[in-house]
């Protein structure tokens, strides 16, 4: 016990430096500066306005880790007065104040530095969880193992070291499937609070927990022999008092006139009777990520473009920028799990821990029908099982080799950690053995490869070449006010005039970013470095 004990600190301290470092050398990516204004104006203004389409869990604990450093807060007084109509859509205007409050009021190093560090904490937390949860359920091998995996693999240290709401809900869908899972087996008042504890902490984190909601009801019925009404009064209220919890137990019809569907940035008429006394901007959230469901965003796959997204996305993702040892152990997990079951070597009560997975099995199944397909980390709560699946297959292999098994479990391990390392510091950009480093582009783009990661690294290099105060003819997608905030100096890639250098970020070189702006010409010319994974320096002469 004591040596598992041990393993698991070594582990965490170790997945800590891995985050931690390389947080330090990624600027903000698109999403961060606008998760924190708004986790910022929702703590001292109780101002719930910006960016309703995340709740706010994961955003006010960013927000708080900067309080004492005293931000400068100087909005525009007309984006504060649009913003007071709960049917305006200030996102646009939102990413602009966003861009001023890191950038210009304020220093984004030092603030993201300290705004980073509760995700960092969760991802740790989720690191513990699984195995806690993992060895409760099943055994304390198979959960040290997922929990290795989990700890080092590069989607999560991506994704668990910046401001935004991916490792939240990630966490939250575990929570949720161990406390579900412990009331099918104890269906009493306790599990079913924690249940909707559980839940109402995943919706509080990120929309994509919605399909949690149906879970929670089946379960609460469904299990208890007795009280059926009052467990699920009992999960339903806690959830959704936790929710207006974090939205400040906000009482009151909200301002404001429904537009037209044509009409935008305002919501249609239709949504005339969604305002409610309570909740109602979750409601909202809900609604634009339903909406935007529906309608979808262009999605970048295989060197095209789908202007509406598709199904093949995610688990073409997942093959691209999972490790490859994860993708056959997972096969592996999956041969050896369905021959137990053809062989019944199961018992009955082995059979009812395959109830920890239906959430996620419904979460799954929910993606193939997004449109909003903009990255893996949207799945990233599928990793869990899958690690559990994983580490199912590799257990199971190293014991037909019974006299090479710790041999076997240590390959194993070794071969993720390097696969791990192999993407350090830019875990973002991470794809798998399978996958030429040049050729990531092809294959992938947005927070996949190219999300306003590299700007440190082009401070660098432009430092390092002695570069720094030649103008730059920027093509680039995300916060073009960091530019001004590295004091580099620097023109729209529109003004080019003919020769100079010239930056540009692979999303907009492939215009997924710049669909009415056709810059094929550069690709008649050979980028002089690439720098990070999502920039080329072009020197045209």
């Amino acid at each position: 016990m004591l040596r598992k004990i041990i393993l698991c600190f070594l582990l965490i301290i170790f997945q800590l430096i891995l985050l931690i470092s390389s947080a330090r050398q990624d600027s903000p990516v698109a999403d961060e500066p606008i998760h924190l204004l708004s986790g910022f104006l929702i703590l001292t203004q109780k101002n719930y306005s910006l960016n309703p389409e995340h709740p706010p869990l994961v955003k006010v604990l960013s927000a708080l880790a900067i309080l004492k450093s005293k931000p400068v807060l100087n909005l525009s007084p007309e984006f504060l007065k649009k913003s007071k109509d709960f049917y305006y859509d200030n996102r646009r205007e939102g990413f602009l104040e966003a861009e001023k409050f890191v950038y210009i009021d304020n220093d984004a190093k030092k603030l993201f530095n300290l705004a980073r560090l509760p995700n960092i904490f969760i991802t740790l937390t989720l690191t513990v969880f699984t195995y806690f949860s993992l060895s409760r359920i099943f055994n304390k091998k198979v959960a040290l193992l997922t929990s290795f995996f989990l700890a080092l693999h590069p989607n999560i240290l991506a994704h668990g070291r910046l401001v935004t709401t991916d490792i939240g809900v990630t966490l939250g869908f575990l929570l949720s499937a161990y406390t579900l899972y412990r009331y099918t087996q104890e269906a009493n008042l306790k599990w079913a609070i924690a249940s909707g504890l559980s839940v109402g902490m995943a919706n509080a984190c990120k929309f994509s927990a919605l399909s949690l909601w149906p879970i929670l009801i089946l379960y609460l019925l469904y299990f208890a022999k007795k009280e059926k009404i009052k467990n699920l009064l009992a999960g339903l209220d806690t959830a959704l008092l936790f929710l207006w919890l974090t939205y400040g137990f906000q009482v009151g019809f909200p301002q404001g006139t429904p537009g037209t569907i044509p009409s935008p940035p305002y919501f249609a008429y239709e949504l005339k009777l969604l305002p409610l006394p309570l909740l109602s901007f979750y409601l909202k959230g809900v609604f634009l990520v339903i909406r935007e469901s529906i309608t979808g965003r262009p999605a970048y796959l295989l060197g095209r473009i789908f202007e509406n997204g598709t199904p093949f996305y995610f688990p073409l993702a997942w093959l691209f920028k999972t490790p490859l040892l994860e993708i056959l152990l997972v096969c592996l997990g999956i041969f050896f799990l369905l021959k137990k079951f053809k062989k019944k070597e199961y018992k009955k009560e082995e059979l009812k821990k395959l109830w920890f997975f239906l959430p996620y099995l419904l979460f799954g199944f929910s993606t193939l029908f997004s449109r909003i397909n903009i990255g893996i980390r949207h799945i990233l709560p599928l990793e869990v099982p899958l690690l559990f699946l994983a580490s199912f297959g590799l257990l199971n292999l190293a014991k037909l080799f019974r006299e090479k098994e710790n041999t076997l479990l240590a390959l194993g391990l070794s071969l993720f950690l390097l696969s791990s390392l192999r993407g350090f510091p830019n875990y973002i950009a991470y794809f798998n053995e399978l996958i030429p480093q040049t050729k990531t582009q092809n294959f992938l783009l947005d927070s996949n490869l190219d999300w306003g990661q590299d700007l440190y690294r082009l401070k660098d290099y432009l430092h390092k070449t002695g570069q720094n105060s030649l103008t730059l003819y920027v093509g680039y997608s995300w916060h073009k006010k960091a530019f001004d905030y590295l004091k580099l100096n620097y023109s729209n890639i529109e003004n080019f005039p003919g020769t100079g250098i010239v930056i540009i970020n692979v999303g907009a070189l492939n215009r997924l970013y710049y669909p009415s702006t056709d810059l094929s010409w550069l690709k008649n010319y050979q980028p002089r470095v690439k720098i990070g994974a999502s920039l080329y320096l072009y020197e045209i002469k």
